[in-house]
């Protein structure tokens, strides 16, 4: 599987980050998947790293609910929390977009991935250039300030105090 490119001019191009006040969209898009999931309202996920037991399970107990509810989930996927929910989610039947922080090109795709692309279920999206290999603190930053756009609502599970979440 191999990305294809999104240009702000291309009409499945998300309208609303060529619209959204304070937000400088990305010139080009890196997509694998199906860009429709992009149309239905998608509630944003965040898990800072380090997160306190008690809410490790209210976000296992959100993640079943949310997947059991069919609630289309945006999020990097990136801390060992999110990528839990991640695991949930997937199993459900409802749209997931991943958007990691680094480009998507000769990323290698789990195998649960590569199925819920095949069933049009899963959308992976990136704002970055596929020489962005590796994922960095700046990456993740400017990718969830990508997400948060793209969400209509955000609910954030965790963010420790001074944490990357917080910035």
């Amino acid at each position: 599987m191999s990305p294809e490119r999104l240009s702000a001019a291309d009409a499945a191009y998300p309208p609303i980050l060529r619209t959204l006040p304070g937000y400088t969209p990305p010139a080009e898009l890196a997509v694998l998947g199906d860009t429709t999931l992009l149309l239905t309202p998608l509630v944003g996920f965040f898990c800072s790293r380090r997160a306190p037991g008690n809410v490790i399970l209210r976000a296992y107990d959100w993640a079943r609910e949310a997947r059991d509810a069919g609630v289309p989930v945006i999020g990097g996927f990136q801390s060992p929390m999110e990528r839990e929910c991640l695991d949930f989610l997937l199993r459900g039947t409802q749209p997931v977009v991943v958007c990691p922080a680094r480009g998507i090109g000769g990323m290698r795709l789990p195998r649960e991935w590569r199925d819920a692309i095949r069933r049009g279920r899963l959308l992976i999206l990136s704002p970055f250039a596929d020489r962005q290999r590796r994922a960095t603190v700046a990456l993740a930053a400017e990718r969830n300030r990508f997400v948060a756009a793209l969400a209509e609502r955000v609910l954030i599970a965790h963010a420790a105090p001074g944490g990357n979440l917080m910035a």
